[in-house]
């Protein structure tokens, strides 16, 4: 379960190179980021590598050596405040907006001082949004965030406490 999110630079209609200085410097603060290879194509982060809030996360970025410019994405994001958190910071430090194929909003602007003029247009309101944080991202995701966590919670099982606790009481009947 989880949203399909891209992590690209556009200009117009056309994927341009991220930021690869930006990236590094990113990487380098998170240390606990690998670089692993996936496949057979190397990537600077290689999905199954990373964890938020303890489930493993198939996010990936490829690798800053490639030629052509650098993409990434996470094919079952669980928008958790850990994850979302990392993935704007990655994307403020790439110059990367974030592609939601779900639909609106399409777009994701992360971080000041973007010219949304040069993005790729949609129709319909809120097709571009700029988000300030981690939470924003979350917010214009997934709307009633609340809601959403708790049906995420009850399908996948991290709940917490609550859930369990009811679970707990109802195996001892």
């Amino acid at each position: 379960m989880g949203f399909s999110l891209y992590f690209m630079n556009l200009t117009h209609d056309e994927v341009v190179d991220a930021d690869r200085a930006g990236l590094a410097v990113f990487l380098e603060r998170h240390a606990s980021v690998s670089s692993e290879a996936f496949g057979d194509a190397s990537h600077a982060i290689a999905p199954g590598t990373l964890s938020f809030d303890g489930a493993f996360s198939d996010l990936y970025l490829d690798s800053l050596d490639q030629e052509g410019p650098v993409t990434g994405g996470i094919w079952h994001a669980t928008l958790s405040a850990q994850e979302c958190d990392f993935i704007f910071e990655l994307c403020v430090a790439g110059n990367l907006v974030i592609v939601n194929p779900q639909g609106a909003p399409n777009l994701l602007v992360p971080g000041p001082g973007r010219d949304v003029a040069a993005l790729p247009t949609f129709d319909g309101p809120s097709a571009i949004v700029s988000v300030g944080s981690g939470n924003d991202i979350r917010r214009q995701l997934t709307g009633d965030f609340e809601g959403f966590e708790r049906y995420r919670d009850k399908v996948t099982g991290r709940s917490g406490a609550p859930l369990r606790e009811r679970d707990r009481e109802r195996d001892l009947e």
